[in-house]
């Protein structure tokens, strides 16, 4: 196994959408005493860059914990967002301008800390762990994750210059095949191979009369609906990690490629796959999903919808396929970088080492007791759902509130992600909980990608090589599956790809694969 891999299955959870119906609810946590004081610092204005999600700004004071966090470094955040579908051009502008704000969030840009760091423009973090005591103590909770860190975060000069976002173990968000067990006259964990599966699609679209498998690709075929798909024959859409090989390998070129098309095929032919497969938006799917339309999808189980329910992967050829990835508990798509040029640097530091701290982990997920939670005799957390009243109209939207203002939205993007803390939260029963074991115990869920580095010069042709090869990749995959592109083409398909570099395109990840397990 890749890192710590082995620690983070043992305490496994997923998220969960919330309902307008919410009873008393009960989840775990403890509130740890404070580890970090703001020391006597002069007050700093600090410009913040954040994803912007369309909630409020980050760092907002009439956010409770922002209010703290703020304090905690004597600071006053100047929020800075930007659209994640703009994170990657905006860098590269912000970049090229030279003027760095004083501390950001990236995401989805995961070489910027490595390729600029060592170039000046930020601050090497390795060098003042010193000065942030909470930050060491999480990366302690798991054996092996701040050798991790240090693998999967460190530039070519040796250097870190990127605080990760943890995402705690527990607080992955998994998926999973799910569907309508109501419509049918038995268990549908009975329900154990591909054709199994097939063949009660083909029952349920018989007694309903519409197609029962949907999703919700949007824009992205590669990263939803197929990849899905292609987990289930334990493989990927395009480069990979091969959880049973230990090696990145490319998906056209296996053997279950060509089978996984032609399943999807006869899927799409036989009004299996609902009509709008490749099209469909998040509203349409979940209007399906609530308003007997469909009645299988495979996608994150944080829904809790009554007669849903999960089943493991099917078997292909006698294997157990992936439900999803079991993601690491850092990423190198997420994390804090702090300018070089910054005046304010204690007052980062000391706002970053608060952020990691359990007290602001306690109250950004719990709120205040007495307010939003009380606390039962054995220690664990009530959440107080306050009726409406003509004094305080809010009712349920209390903690609701609370929820928005702290655990989730652009405020959740911070530096811990507490499983414990959030999921099952607003939540009535262990379902998540069983659905976890129950994957784990089957092998259902692949290993994450390892966090590779890669030279500047390797970063330049995977861009030039990468792109066009996904892109024809998903064009002619979605071709195939939709019937306008016919099947006889496959090898043609693979010979292409070929000529389009993916050979070299392999060779780039093995040599970085190399490094890394250097």
């Amino acid at each position: 196994m890749i890192g710590s891999k082995s620690q983070t299955c043992s305490t496994l959870a997923f998220g969960v959408v919330l309902t307008l119906v919410i009873p008393a609810l009960v989840f775990a946590g403890g509130q740890g005493e404070k580890e970090v004081t703001t020391g006597t610092l002069t007050q700093k204005t600090i410009t913040v860059v954040y994803e912007d999600d369309g909630a409020k700004p980050w760092g907002d004071p009439d956010y409770p914990t922002m209010k703290l966090l703020a304090e905690s470094g004597n600071v006053i955040i100047k929020p800075m967002p930007i659209p994640r579908k703009e994170m990657s051009a905006k860098m590269t502008t912000i970049i090229a301008g030279g003027n760095i704000p004083d501390l950001m969030y990236i995401r989805s840009v995961p070489n910027l800390m490595k390729e600029y760091g060592p170039k000046g423009l930020f601050v090497a973090v390795d060098e003042y762990f010193d000065r942030v005591p909470n930050f060491a103590r999480r990366m302690e909770t798991i054996p092996g994750r701040m050798e991790e860190y240090r693998r999967m975060f460190k530039a070519t000069d040796g250097h870190i210059y990127a605080f990760p976002f943890i995402k705690d173990s527990r607080s992955i968000i998994a998926t999973a095949p799910y569907i309508r067990s109501d419509i049918l006259d038995y268990d549908v964990q009975q329900i154990e191979t591909l054709d199994d599966l097939y063949e009660a699609l083909k029952e349920i679209k018989e007694i309903k009369g519409n197609p029962p498998w949907i999703a919700r690709p949007g824009t992205d075929l590669a990263a939803v609906l197929l990849e899905r798909v292609a987990r289930l024959y334990r493989i990927g859409i395009h480069v990979y990690w091969d959880t049973d090989e230990q090696k990145f390998n490319f998906g056209p070129y296996q053997s279950e490629y060509r089978s996984m098309i032609e399943f999807m095929r006869k899927a799409y032919a036989e009004e299996i796959f609902h009509p709008d497969i490749f099209t469909m938006a998040d509203k349409q799917w979940e209007e399906l999903m609530h308003n007997d339309g469909g009645y299988f999808t495979i996608d994150n189980f944080k829904i809790n919808l009554e007669n849903w329910e999960v089943i493991l992967p099917p078997k292909i050829n006698g294997v157990r396929g992936f439900a999803s990835t079991l993601a690491s508990t850092l990423n190198l798509g997420r994390y804090w970088v702090i300018s070089a040029k910054t005046d304010a640097l204690d007052n980062i530091l000391q706002l970053v080492d608060y952020g990691y701290s359990e007290e602001f982990t306690h109250r950004w997920a719990f709120g205040v007791e007495g307010e939003t939670y009380e606390t039962t005799a054995d220690g664990r957390h009530v959440a107080i759902i306050k009726p409406a009243t003509d004094d305080d109209p809010r009712g349920i939207k209390h903690i609701l509130d609370w929820y928005q203002q702290n655990g989730g939205g652009t405020a959740r993007n911070c530096f811990l992600y507490e499983g414990e803390f959030y999921d099952g939260r607003f939540f009535k029963n262990n379902y998540l909980f069983e659905v976890a074991d129950r994957l784990l115990k089957a092998d259902a869920l692949a290993e994450d990608t390892p966090g590779l580095t890669f030279t500047e010069d390797e970063l330049d042709m995977k861009k030039t090589l990468e792109t066009p090869i996904t892109t024809y990749i998903d064009e002619s995959v979605a071709g195939f599956v939709t019937g306008s592109k016919p099947l006889s083409d496959f090898d043609d398909f693979v010979t292409r790809l070929k000529k389009m570099g993916a050979d070299d395109l392999m060779k780039i990840y093995d040599a970085a694969f190399a490094r890394y397990v250097e």
